[in-house]
Order: C-alpha cells, then structure tokens, then sequence
C-alpha cells in the first residue's frame, strides 16, 4: 500500500471519529489537530496530496505544504487554509457560500482560484499576504464583504465584482470593490483609480499596497482611519481638484516614503494645514502651484 493510501485511511479515520465526537456542524481548525496530524507531510507528485479532513459542509486543510486543493461538491463553508504557502492552485465547486475569515491568509503562490457564483460572504483578512493572486472578481451574490478584505497583494491587477451584484460594483473600471448605497470604496489594490463619484475611501481599503502616487477626486469627503496603512512606497497623495477639505478620520490614515507629499489647491492650504488631524502632516503638505514632480532619471 502506498504512502498516499495510509494517509487517506488514516484520515478517514479520523475523521469518523470527528463526526462521531463533534457532530457535523462545529469548525474545526488545524491548529487543534493532535501533532500526530499536524506532522503529516505531503505525498509524491507533481501537485502534492491534498491531505483533508472532511465534514459534511466543512473542508479543513492541513498540511501547509500542499499546492493544490479540491474542495469536495456539497462544502458549504471553506476554511483553513492560511499558512500554506505552497498552495498554488484551489478549485472550489458551486455551492460554498463562505470564505471565512484568513481562509487564503499568507497563501504567498497563491494563483489560480475560482470565484463560484454561490458566494455570498468573504471574511476580515480573507486574502491577505496573497501575492501572487493576478485576479479576483466576485460574483452576482457576494454581500457581505469583511473588511480588511486583503493586503500586500504585489501581483493583483484586476479586481471587480459583478455589474448584476446588488451591493458592491466596481464602476468605470476602476479595479476596487464600491458599496453601492453608501459609494464608499472598501478594497482597492496597486492599480485602482478612484471614480469621481466615490465619496469615501474605507478603512484598511489599500492596506499595505504598493502604490506610489494616488489621485483623490473632489468627490471624495472622507478618507477612513487606516485607509493606506502599510503604504511605505507613496511618494504623493494628490488633492489639487478639491475645493474643500476633507475629513480625515485618523492620523493613521496615510503613510508613505520619508519624503512624501500632499499637494492641495492654492486658495485651501491654510485652511487644510490647520485641520483636523491634517495639521500633523503640515510638514508634508505642499501648494499645487508650488510641488514640482520628482523625476526619474
């Protein structure tokens, strides 16, 4: 018998005991495996062997070598694979309706994955440190969305959600998630452009991205605690179209290099170097007439 066949008796058995003790419906998470389990080390092949516990509605992934994933028709929830950083691939069939909460956290190869239109709910932290991931578009019955949704996602260039869903869109292309009712942008990634209808830039919604420069529309009035936290590459935060000042909720709103600006129109750069929480910035503020782009060279 071979390696692979143990490993799938032994779970099997384990998993019968699980039922057996905890029912069907309790999560169980890997880091409560015994360590007999927790040890158990991938099989042969090309894509390793998707080592898995199974309950009715429930896959539990462990161990974190794997770079491929099935999840079995009839899962409802998907859970448990964060840490696995050699996950490349993971298929996922119609019907789960939850990624919980660092489901693909630190799936660092992370690459190819399929968004079923069954989804309805993505937890806080779901794809954080997922940087290989090039794509995510969210489907028709996604409505409920965790925020932070993700971060450090180097390789991210397309983000949307379905033109048919009822509560987020990703107008005018802008590659970022938008509440609908509240026009309040809550994931954005490296090449988001913000829609000159949003009004609100949402807490964690470029968490440790790494954007450079970031155009702000007069629409937006409001920019949330947090909401570029991480950003250690910005070199400019551009609001010279604004023709009031907007709020800003904390001073833990932006970041950036040692020598980043704000540049804000002529006529309110008294008014914005004195406002709230601003004024902590007041060093980094610049007049538009007066910032003069650095050059490449």
């Amino acid at each position: 018998m071979s390696k692979q066949d143990n490993l799938t008796d032994f779970l099997t058995d384990v998993a019968d005991a699980i039922r057996e003790k905890k029912g069907t419906t309790e999560k169980i998470n890997p880091q409560n495996f015994s360590e007999e389990i927790k040890g158990i080390e991938s099989g042969g092949g090309d894509d390793g062997f998707n080592a898995k516990i199974e309950i009715p509605d429930r896959t539990i992934c462990d161990p974190k070598s794997i770079t491929r994933a099935v999840v079995d028709e009839g899962v409802l929830i998907v859970q448990g694979f964060e840490g696995c950083r050699s996950l490349a691939e993971i298929v996922i069939p119609e019907g789960v309706t939850t990624f919980e909460g660092n489901t693909f956290q630190d799936c660092a190869k992370l690459s190819k994955i399929n968004f079923p239109n069954s989804l309805t709910k993505t937890g806080m932290n779901c794809f954080h440190g997922c940087e290989a991931m090039p794509t995510i578009e969210l489907g028709d019955n996604v409505i409920q969305i965790a925020v932070p949704f993700g971060a450090n996602m180097r390789s991210l260039t397309s983000l949307s959600v379905s033109k048919n869903n009822p509560k987020y869109d990703s107008r005018d292309e802008c590659n970022a998630i938008i509440e609908t009712s509240t026009n309040g942008l809550i994931a954005g990634c490296n090449v988001t452009v913000i829609p000159d209808t949003v009004t609100t830039i949402g807490r964690y919604a470029f968490r440790m991205y790494q954007i450079k420069k970031m155009y702000f529309p007069p629409s937006v009035a409001t920019i949330e605690s947090d909401a570029f936290s991480g950003c250690s590459n910005m070199e400019l935060y551009d609001f010279h179209d604004h023709e009031s000042v907007p709020n800003l909720a904390a001073t833990s709103a932006l970041v950036g290099t040692s020598t980043y600006k704000i540049v804000v129109p002529d006529t309110l750069y008294d008014d914005w170097i004195a406002a709230t929480n601003w004024s902590t910035y007041a060093s980094k503020i610049v007049k538009a007439s007066e910032f003069v782009e650095p050059t490449n060279e």
